[in-house]
């Protein structure tokens, strides 16, 4: 069900982005017998979003406790831009209590997966 949702998402609403990069994370692309929810994320060039782009990354942003609630997509945009959110960067963390359960540095880096096909169908 969560792939499901989070492909009818990128298709239906990320697709517009036609340069961006989709990535998916979390416990959904781990060992996790029963994930809850899918981390996704797009990298965006806000420098290049046309106003109606703009108009649609305002939209999906102010969406995103529902998108969860609703579809259980944790969708976040990165924006390309230094200091900026990069969602792809903190999805990697391992993070201090991951680390400590799967035995590895917290300063590694958790896998993603970059998904090219969705956002192109």
């Amino acid at each position: 069900m969560l792939i499901r949702n989070a492909h009818d998402f990128s298709v239906q609403e990320l697709a517009v982005f036609q340069d961006a990069q989709l990535f998916l994370a979390g416990s959904m692309i781990s060992d996790n017998a029963h994930p809850e929810d899918i981390e996704m994320t797009i990298k965006i060039n806000i420098h290049t979003l046309s106003p109606s782009l703009f108009s649609r990354y305002l939209i999906i942003s102010s969406a995103h406790d529902r998108l969860l609630l609703v579809s259980s997509l944790d969708f976040y945009f990165s924006i390309n831009l230094p200091g900026l959110n990069d969602f792809i960067s903190f999805f990697q963390y391992a993070g201090k209590k991951n680390g400590i359960v799967r035995n590895i540095n917290i300063k590694d880096k958790r896998g993603i997966i970059e998904v090219t096909q969705w956002m192109h169908e």
